[in-house]
């Protein structure tokens, strides 16, 4: 009898550990119900006054895209994604052109902004110089009446699919109150 009891006892005491060591492991885990921090973008040479999230994507790999409003209504844009991509390949402080396609890659892209990498975190932050909005016209007509369903941004040898979250309309709204 007390060879059962020691043995029950050592069976729950593993499934206890089993059980803690699961939960530790996706404790940190990301919850997709969470937004995207902008707060903490400290290396951003320009102060943000307001944000819109044209498109995103949210689970295990969490990513969005971010335009931005600062000072004299100037736009830039800001994405927030985990880089599959070694930092000694892609150090902070890279440069380089950036293809976004929306609603698909058959005719080219839709727009190509130059984004510097300006940190790289759980989340690495990518940001373009400011613009003015007419610059962003291309990407305006490319979201079109409706949310886009794909959002594909390639840059550097890898690339990351989003949906999009907003229509022409929200980013011209956006555009027009930045100030």
């Amino acid at each position: 009898m007390r060879g059962v009891a020691l043995y029950v006892a050592g069976m729950v005491t593993a499934v206890a550990f089993m059980a803690l060591s699961i939960y530790w492991l996706f404790a940190s885990y990301y919850d997709p119900r969470e937004p995207i921090d902008l707060e903490d973008l400290g290396a951003v040479s320009f102060p943000i006054s307001d944000r819109l999230e044209v498109a995103s994507r949210r689970h295990e790999k969490p990513a969005a895209l971010f335009l931005v409003c600062s000072a004299g209504g100037r736009i830039g844009l800001v994405l927030r994604v985990k880089l599959q991509v070694d930092e000694s390949f892609l150090p902070a402080g890279t440069k380089g052109k950036v293809d976004i396609y929306v609603r698909g890659v058959d005719n080219g892209a839709d727009f190509q902004p130059l984004l510097e990498l300006i940190d790289r975190e759980d989340l690495d932050t990518l940001v373009s110089p400011l613009m003015g909005a007419g610059e962003l016209a291309p990407l305006v007509t490319a979201f079109g009446p409706s949310p886009p369903t794909k959002v594909s941004i390639m840059m550097w040898e890898t690339g990351t699919y989003l949906n999009g979250t907003v229509d022409s309309r929200a980013i011209t709204g956006f555009l027009t109150s930045c100030r």
